[in-house]
């Protein structure tokens, strides 16, 4: 990061009509699952909707592997949502998970990093962030609110009665729609940051997942369908025509059977990402060496942003 991370101000600019911004950050949700033609490790398909509209004409798909599907490398202090999330849109490290919680609270999320909410507010943004726990949980609530994000534009865990249980994605999604639709007929463009829960170990059922002995899977299986769903509600609507949207895989899933799986057949677990009404295109899709860090700048390119010395 010393030798690499570069300040934004003064680098973005915006011309013409500013598109809408959505990144659905995925729990946990690898490219590991995509079936093993495509460059999974599993025979099945746990994912095959999501693989699907990834590889769709319309939408970009960043992978390591020439002529495989891969996706985002983790590293250690991004390998929890909170420090993922913080990374995505902040291009920076949050720290250690059980540092982050010992730090003083007024410093601790980095106010003085400018990250792209921050600039994407300053050039009259409407933020707004959806995630269905509580709003301390991962300090995702204080990460937005640091961030660009006012507090009453963070909707964490729906304000239902100040619960400390998590709710269940299908319930997240929905009021999504809700809130997604509302945005988009006040005027300005705005930067939505919607992120699922289920898929967090041990699984998460709910009404709409099947049920078998490996609950972990079912609830991958049964995310590929919700998601893919709540993308295609996106694509219908009147302001998909001038929104970006991202899927992103926020860090590895804690699974020890796909530890010992992936240990077993060397295989380099990635995280999944789909990119769906871009701006541009990237000059290479594949053999592309990426992480969490580079979502924001790339979301930024793809909403038409110019950044200087890159595009």
């Amino acid at each position: 990061m010393k030798d690499n991370y570069i300040k934004p101000e003064g680098l973005v600019r915006f011309k013409g009509k500013k598109r809408n911004i959505i990144l659905v950050i995925l729990e946990s949700m690898e490219s590991t699952f995509l079936s093993r033609q495509s460059g999974g490790i599993y025979d099945q398909q746990l994912i095959p909707q999501l693989e699907y509209i990834a590889n769709h004409s319309d939408s970009l798909h960043f992978s390591h592997k020439k002529g495989k599907m891969g996706g985002a490398f983790e590293f250690l202090r991004t390998s929890y949502t909170g420090g993922s999330s913080y990374s995505m849109i902040c291009a920076d490290i949050l720290g250690f998970q059980n540092r982050v919680i010992n730090q003083n609270q007024d410093t601790m999320f980095h106010p003085n990093v400018k990250c792209i909410s921050d600039i994407l507010r300053e050039n009259g943004y409407k933020n707004l962030a959806i995630f269905g726990a509580p709003y301390s949980s991962c300090h995702q609530g204080f990460i937005f609110s640091t961030h660009g994000f006012s507090r009453e534009d963070i909707y964490s865990s729906f304000d239902y009665s100040n619960s400390f249980d998590w709710v269940r994605d299908y319930v997240t999604l929905d009021f999504a729609k809700k809130q997604l639709t509302k945005v988009s007929q006040q005027g300005q463009p705005f930067f939505a940051v919607v992120m699922t829960l289920d898929t967090h170990a041990p699984g998460l059922t709910c009404p709409y997942c099947r049920r078998t002995a490996n609950r972990q899977i079912d609830t991958i299986m049964c995310s590929d369908r919700q998601v893919t769903k709540f993308v295609e509600w996106i694509k219908q609507q009147p302001f998909y025509e001038d929104t970006v949207v991202m899927l992103q895989g926020d860090h590895e899933m804690m699974y020890p059977e796909l530890d010992s799986r992936s240990h077993r057949e060397r295989y380099k677990r990635t995280l999944f990402n789909a990119i769906f009404n871009s701006k541009l295109r990237p000059e290479a899709g594949t053999t592309r060496n990426y992480s969490v860090f580079d979502v924001g700048p790339t979301l930024l390119a793809a909403a038409g942003a110019t950044i200087k010395g890159i595009n």
